[in-house]
């Protein structure tokens, strides 16, 4: 068993049942990570309680990656496979575990392009400046080096031929110390814990499953929490930050009768395409190149060069649709007794468009980069990975302005109930074709700074 790390201690849920929290978190993941963090940082108020519950336990103390050698089998074992009981949804994971995905992470983190921000209800202004916080504490890599001078490499190739856009992808880091030497290590959510730890203290309990959410006179009043001997405990609190991710958390609501007409609603994701190749004349280096999404492009290309090869994954965009839900099952009920879920997610025709945009550009780039397409998997040369398969699940408690077309307010705040606040990638109004962590931390921290200004 790990031990957690640094001075954090986790407290019996019995404990935690005998106190009245100010704030209550539910999920460690990027989105409650990155809410407590920001709480503890900035919350100046004295005698503020904070307490976090996660349902899963320590199985990482940092990103999977910093430990051994990554691979998806790994990453299979370890998540529970919920796309096995969802057709139309079948390569969906979630991962019960303090820090949630982010243990399992790449740690890419461009930021959104500006033609799908300014559709959202937001200011560009105002998301950019927490977008430039995030940034901060997650220790992103900036490679913004277009204009600089750079040796004759294969993004050199890309951006001097068809990809002028093409730039090293931006990482998140944090600096893990060993034998008294601080070395960058990709990042999780568990570095917002400890740091916000220096800040001030907070209550944190594991193995607390989260089962319903009680609402009296539409004013937060608590969560039933199921422990992993199956006891039950209340836990009271004046917010609640839902952060379970874009299946758990509509799951959680719509078993606690909160209502909303697109709770549940809105599912989104990206579609993702693979693909490899082999270049004709010696490549010996390594290089991990972005190429973004761009205005009239709804695809984004990573790119992974290694000796004399290079790996391709896509990421499309898919239209954020109504008829794309999350339902509860009233025919299974699991051990906690709540329902499963159903997922109905379909393709339209222009998301198709999309992936066959994005397999023709990823041929573009790899002509361009003097490469030659292989086979993948021995089978074709484009592998479209099931849906929910690349973790980028999104939008099933989106924001808005409208309470008939969205779940929240403009600072996550379920729109039917006070202090009822969603931190995850489910309140993304839509995602475009990049990666949606450090917008969904971005997010975050700007509900966290609105439920501080609550507190006052």
């Amino acid at each position: 068993m790990e031990k957690l790390p640094q001075a954090i201690k986790g407290i019996p849920l019995g404990e935690m049942e005998k106190n009245d929290y100010d704030v209550l978190i539910v999920g460690t993941g990027a989105g409650g990570g990155a809410v407590l963090w920001r709480l503890c940082e900035q919350c100046k108020i004295n005698g503020v309680r904070i307490g976090v519950i996660e349902a899963g336990d320590l199985l990482f103390p940092t990103n999977f990656w910093n430990l051994t050698k990554f691979s998806m089998e790994k990453y299979k074992e370890m998540a529970h496979q919920t796309g096995r009981d969802l057709p139309n949804f079948s390569g969906a994971t979630q991962v019960f575990a303090l820090g949630g995905k982010t243990l399992f992470w790449g740690g890419v983190t461009p930021r959104f392009h500006v033609s799908e921000l300014k559709k959202w209800p937001i200011a560009l202004k105002d998301l950019n400046s927490y977008y430039s916080i995030a940034e901060q504490i997650m220790h992103v890599t900036h490679p913004h080096t277009k204009n600089l001078p750079i040796k004759p490499t294969i993004l050199s190739r890309l951006r001097e031929n068809d990809f002028p856009e093409a730039t090293n992808i931006p990482r998140a880091l944090e600096n893990v110390t060993s034998k008294n030497k601080e070395t960058p290590k990709l990042f999780s959510s568990i570095h917002f814990l400890t740091v916000a730890l220096s800040y001030r203290p907070f209550d944190l309990a594991l193995k607390a499953r989260a089962v319903q959410i009680f609402v009296e006179k539409k004013k937060m009043f608590g969560v039933k929490v199921i422990s992993a001997q199956k006891r039950e405990y209340f836990i009271k609190a004046k917010t609640v930050v839902l952060s379970t991710g874009t299946l758990e958390t509509p799951r959680l609501l719509l078993h606690s009768g909160i209502q909303g007409d697109a709770i549940g609603h809105y599912l989104t994701h990206h579609s993702s395409v693979r693909a490899q190749g082999k270049f004709s004349s010696g490549i010996t280096g390594r290089e991990s190149i972005l190429i973004p999404q761009i205005k009239g492009n709804p695809y984004q290309l990573q790119l992974y060069t290694g000796k004399n090869k290079v790996n391709f994954v896509g990421y499309g965009k898919v239209g954020s649709r109504y008829e794309n839900k999350i339902t509860l099952d009233s025919k299974r009920i699991d051990e906690n007794g709540v329902p499963h879920i159903q997922v109905d997610f379909s393709y339209t025709e222009s998301d198709k468009k999309v992936i066959k945009r994005m397999c023709s550009a990823i041929e573009l780039a790899s002509s361009t980069m003097g490469a030659v397409l292989t086979p993948i998997e021995g089978e074709s040369l484009f592998l479209l990975r099931p849906p929910g398969d690349e973790n980028h699940e999104a939008g099933t408690c989106r924001m808005g302005d409208q309470p008939s077309t969205s779940a929240t307010d403009l600072y996550g705040q379920i729109h039917s109930i006070p202090d009822l606040y969603i931190a995850d990638n489910s309140v993304l109004p839509s995602i475009g074709a990049a990666n949606p962590v450090l917008t969904t931390v971005a997010l975050a921290i700007r509900t966290a700074d609105h439920i501080i200004e609550q507190l006052k």
